[in-house]
């Protein structure tokens, strides 16, 4: 394992609670970089009464955002499918993920990080809540799944239905993945859970998409149910 993706130390975890990030809150009228820690929501924010946030999360390779653009024009279409509007622009937010790495790093430097972009529908009358931040990566449990896998349940709970939202958007609701890993837990406290659809197939779970290697051949859900 490279030097970049040790475990972290006290140290690490320390500078991740610190970072320097970008924090957007109209109802409170801020705008500006602050200390992650001092990042909050107002209780009347949608993002905190009903979930209603969009999210895209990125990581660093070798110090390098990887597939930003890619993320980005994802971030736009959840937004369009939240009807979200007056949200940070396409531009807006490729310049802040370059400076939020000029900002930390150092930390960037030690270890690669995740990045977490995430916009809520705001307070009644005011803009969106947003925000840009680093996250830390657990690299000494990814480096297990590699090894060794990773251990699923097929648990009871069931995706929420196209019909319910899409699900193109990428959303902060995680309720059904945690009741999934929950379940998952009790039979196997290192397991993960996975989801069904409506009909019975397996969806995701909270972590990753489903694919089977069958005969030497990548089997992937229908187009239509991912």
């Amino acid at each position: 394992m490279s030097d970049r993706s040790h475990t972290l130390g006290e140290a690490n975890i320390e500078s991740f609670a610190t970072h320097t990030a970008y924090f957007c809150c109209p109802a409170w009228g801020v705008r500006e970089w602050r200390s992650f820690d001092q990042i909050s929501l107002p209780i009347s924010d949608l993002g905190f009464r009903q979930g209603v946030t969009a999210v895209e999360r990125l990581r660093t390779y070798g110090g390098m955002v990887f597939c930003a653009e890619q993320h980005l024009l994802r971030l736009r279409e959840t937004l369009r499918l939240l009807k979200i509007e007056n949200g940070p622009s396409t531009g807006q937010l490729e310049g802040l993920i370059e400076e939020c790495l000029k900002l930390n790093a150092e930390l960037v430097r030690q270890v690669d990080v995740g990045m977490t972009i995430w916009v809520t529908a705001g307070s009644s009358k005011f803009d969106p809540t947003w925000a840009v931040h680093l996250n830390a990566i657990d690299h000494e449990a990814v480096a297990i799944r590699q090894m060794h896998g990773q251990p699923i349940v097929i648990t009871s709970v069931v995706q929420p239905p196209m019909e319910s939202w899409p699900r193109q958007a990428k959303v902060r609701n995680r309720l059904h993945y945690y009741l999934a890993d929950l379940e998952a837990k009790q039979v196997d406290p290192d397991a993960t859970g996975m989801l069904l659809d409506l009909d019975g197939s397996v969806t995701e779970s909270s972590v990753a998409n489903v694919a089977i290697v069958r005969e030497g051949r990548l089997v992937v859900p229908p187009e239509k149910k991912c």
